[in-house]
């Protein structure tokens, strides 16, 4: 999936609109509550970058209810919120996966004519953004589940990219587990964290919480043997040192701020039909005269095409 917005990349979120024989009107009401939606998720995914210390208490959450009571996983309800996507709730999790559900979807609501097809690609667009460009982890997004196609709830699966995964969950604690397991395997389980605990000058509690998450990343196997991919994991770290990580403040320490900011947007056809309404613009004509764009879209490949058939057409008239 690439970074874009699928209702920027093509017709078929208007196309979706304009089901059911929806007036002009009625359309052109529901295109500015859409790209204000747009607008909004924009503002908040270029205000929520998230750093690496509050993202790996989130990934290393062994529990749904330890990660959604982490700072970062509360922030993710009240920032979809904000965005206008409803509220958001984690409901399953794996390793590397992460099931999320809405009830009582906005979106949904938004498209309530379209029926048994998937509608929340602004839902499934936020989530995808979110995470690989907030959280910078690759991702795909999945919505497997949608009200309007008989559901009832819309529910969305984010999978991510393993390897992404290591290079924020694991620090160098956790590096330093793998060279004394390599060094002098784990024999003697007691003495193993005894040692552990006295190099990196962790707590017991501390150490065994570590090894359990490398133990749920499949690094570790339940005889505390590093895995093949362990293995292959451990490779690639000797030859790729990790990094310093950037450190700044997190989104939610200014919440208030960015909730004005996200409240703030307009998108361009709000303002549009606010203009429209106030004064009587050049190019405005009767209703009679409106051409039906989307019909005519039909046999044109691109806007572009359409736009020029448009733009000769008027000159043929002159």
């Amino acid at each position: 999936m690439k970074d874009e917005l699928p209702f920027e990349s093509d017709s078929s979120q208007f196309d979706e609109l304009s089901a059911g024989g929806k007036g002009f009107a009625s359309v052109m009401s529901d295109f500015v509550k859409l790209t204000e939606m747009e607008n909004k998720i924009s503002a908040a995914i270029d205000n929520s970058k998230v750093p690496w210390v509050e993202t790996r208490k989130f990934l290393k959450g062994q529990s749904v209810n330890e990660i959604i009571n982490t700072p970062l996983g509360q922030f993710i309800q009240d920032l979809f919120k904000e965005m206008g996507l409803g509220d958001l709730q984690l409901t399953n999790y794996d390793s590397f996966e992460y099931t999320f559900t809405v009830k009582d979807c906005p979106v949904c609501k938004m498209f309530k004519d379209v029926m048994d097809k998937k509608v929340c690609n602004p839902t499934v667009d936020a989530l995808y953004r979110f995470f690989s460009k907030n959280l910078q982890i690759e991702c795909d997004v999945e919505e497997t589940t949608c009200t309007n196609a008989g559901g009832d709830f819309c529910e969305f699966k984010v999978t991510l990219q393993p390897l992404q995964v290591y290079k924020i969950a694991l620090d160098n604690n956790d590096i330093q587990i793998l060279d004394q397991i390599k060094e002098a395997g784990l024999d003697d389980y007691k003495s193993f964290i005894q040692s552990l605990e006295k190099k990196s000058g962790l707590a017991r509690a501390e150490v065994e919480f570590r090894i359990q998450n490398l133990q749920q990343y499949e690094i570790l196997d339940n005889n505390f043997n590093l895995t093949p991919v362990g293995e292959t994991y451990y490779t690639f770290v000797q030859a790729n040192p990790l990094v310093d990580e950037e450190t700044f403040d997190p989104p939610w320490k200014e919440m208030s701020k960015l909730t004005s900011t996200i409240a703030a947007t307009r998108s361009f056809a709000e303002a549009f039909v606010v203009v429209a309404e106030e004064e009587e613009l050049p190019w405005m004509v009767d209703d009679k005269e409106i051409i039906d764009l989307k019909q005519r879209a039909k046999d044109k490949s691109s806007f572009a095409e359409l736009l020029k058939q448009e733009l000769k057409d008027e000159e043929d008239e002159d």
